[in-house]
């Protein structure tokens, strides 16, 4: 019982293989390269540039004097 277990795995490991070398030589490695690194691109904004520029945005908020409040110091 074991060993059809084993085969079955096998088996779908070869299909998920044959599959994906298909999937590639159809539609070419150069295209999918270029895709993913525009998706990684995009994700890249969305996680370290915006939210950097928003922190950077809210620190020279926070620092900048309020008008008058010099006044009301003295």
């Amino acid at each position: 019982m074991k060993e059809k277990t084993q085969n079955a795995g096998r088996g779908v490991s070869l299909a998920m293989g044959v599959a994906f070398v298909g999937f590639t030589t159809q539609f070419g490695l150069i295209p999918l390269v270029k895709t993913g690194y525009s998706y990684i691109g995009y994700a890249t904004l969305i996680v370290i540039v915006i939210p950097f520029i928003v922190h950077m945005i809210v620190g020279c908020v926070k620092k900048q004097p309020v008008m008058g409040s010099e006044a009301a110091e003295n």
